[in-house]
């Protein structure tokens, strides 16, 4: 079965509105297949379950003390500054007869909602990572890590929070001065995402 599935997320940050077309290098007949999917951060009701959504992580409402960035407003991606785009690859491939389709489809659907709330978060929660140095981004994740092996070990701790922590610290390693614009690409049966922020 290992060799049959696997998920695997690729992120190249580049400092433009989404606008490079072939940032990862796909080869053409890969180009050819993709479907480009928008995600827009700041709306409510794109991909989002009620559940997802708090008043502490609503980008429209949201403005920083640290910062002065947002809130998000409608045309926000065209506006705000400074401005860069992450364009995330994600490769998802499930090889089972019978299952592949139907669990590639599903995956499919999840991925629209995971980056749209877990950059909602990001953009929100601005104030608790801006102007933090590498140091203490390593040393919470750190922490962190160890916190969550220790809740591994006992069962408490959920696969997707400790994706999410994950993906949050790389994040903030990576993009700490950034305003998100999403964008994913699909292609069949190997699903790939590009991200623009």
């Amino acid at each position: 079965m290992k060799e049959n599935f696997f998920v695997k997320i690729e992120t190249i940050h580049l400092p433009d509105r989404g606008t490079t077309e072939n940032a990862h290098g796909l080869p053409p007949e890969e180009l050819a297949r993709r479907d480009v999917v928008d995600i827009d951060i700041a709306n409510d009701n794109e991909f989002l379950h009620a559940g997802d959504i708090t008043p502490a992580t609503i980008p429209s409402k949201f403005v920083s003390s640290k910062t002065g960035r947002g809130p998000l407003t409608e045309n926000w991606q065209e506006t705000v500054e400074p401005v860069m785009c992450a364009y995330k690859l994600v490769s998802v491939h499930f090889k089972w007869f019978g299952l592949q389709k139907m669990v590639e489809s599903y995956t499919h659907t999840q991925y629209p909602r995971l980056f749209s709330k877990f950059h909602r978060e990001v953009f929100c929660w601005i104030d608790k990572w801006h102007g933090l140095t590498m140091e203490d981004i390593r040393a919470i994740e750190a922490k962190a890590q160890k916190e969550l092996e220790e809740q591994r070990k006992t069962g408490t701790v959920s696969i997707i929070f400790y994706i999410s922590l994950f993906l949050f610290f790389r994040f903030c390693m990576q993009t700490y001065k950034t305003i998100f614009m999403e964008r994913m690409v699909v292609v069949e049966r190997r699903i790939f995402y590009r991200r623009y922020f």
